[in-house]
């Protein structure tokens, strides 16, 4: 983490209602941590407004972020660097760890690991591809869990986005025998790797830089935490992957586009809606005659 001209922020200045979509953008382009300030805060915003300050590792990301969150957000933005040599430490406990239904236990190297019954992953957030601290991710692993105390997951999943690779690394903790993890970030796919070995389980997960069109075969479960945006312009090649009768776990949606979400996958039957903090999880099976 070691930065001469300091640690890159962005500050932006957000309507509330636009804020759950901002927090999401700067959380995907790799924001080592976020600092928040509304009506609620000691430190307040102007009103109907959130202020949020994110921090990353270098300036080409802070960059790529800015750009983004311009793109979509309709934000007051100002962007620098932060001079202060104790952040090289204090951003790590931005990442604490998470608790995820009854088996699961997320968490950081540097972390002491809590006794226990649960299983425990271990992640390396260097790159800021998510250590499952995001409400989208966690419904993910409570859905992952749920299947797992109920019939066992079955033998090979694809995990369609898998950044840091912590859903593949879950699942392969519960009991999965092989796990593929895709994503069009090679940076992401390097994170997803190490941590496999970070964990033990890089004889059983394969990682792949391309998208869902270039995997063969179908799948008895497809993880796929990605925006809703990406489910509208993939959801045919994800529907092609899902073996039929297998099951298929989104999230990455806002509440709201759920139902929308569903009809981009149909031949599908929905089993289960979950909510967090404003985001939505789903499961759904495919209908064996697809």
């Amino acid at each position: 983490m070691e930065n001469s001209k300091g640690f890159p922020w962005i500050s932006l200045l957000v309507a509330e209602d636009g804020a759950d979509i901002a927090l999401s953008i700067l959380m995907e382009t790799g924001a080592l941590g976020i600092e928040t300030r509304d009506g609620t805060t000691m430190i307040k915003a102007p009103s109907g407004f959130v202020q949020m300050t994110a921090f990353y590792e270098n300036e080409d990301i802070r960059e790529k972020a800015v750009m983004q969150t311009g793109l979509q957000v309709e934000a007051e933005l100002r962007s620098g660097n932060l001079i202060d040599e104790s952040w090289r430490d204090s951003w790590k406990e931005y990442f604490r760890p998470v608790k995820a239904g009854r088996s699961l236990l997320v968490c950081c190297p540097w972390h002491e690991i809590e006794a226990g019954n649960r299983l425990t992953a271990v992640i390396d957030p260097r790159d800021a591809f998510g250590t499952g601290g995001h409400a989208s991710t966690i419904l993910v692993l409570e859905a992952l869990d749920e299947i797992y105390t109920g019939n066992g997951l079955p033998k090979n999943i694809l995990d369609v986005g898998c950044g840091s690779g912590i859903l593949s690394i879950c699942a392969l903790l519960l009991g999965a025998e092989h796990c593929t993890g895709i994503d069009i970030d090679e940076d992401a796919v390097k994170a997803a790797v190490d941590n496999a070995v970070l964990n033990s389980v890089q004889d059983r997960f394969e990682a792949l830089c391309c998208t869902a069109k270039s995997v063969s075969g179908e799948f008895p479960l497809v993880l796929a935490n990605l925006e809703y945006r990406i489910f509208i312009h993939n959801a045919a090649l994800i529907t092609k992957k899902v073996k039929p009768g297998g099951k298929l776990i989104l999230s990455g949606m806002l509440e709201g586009f759920d139902r929308d979400a569903v009809r981009l996958f149909p031949g599908f039957v929905c089993l289960k809606t979950e909510k967090k903090e404003g985001w939505v999880s789903m499961i759904l099976e495919k209908d064996r005659s697809q």
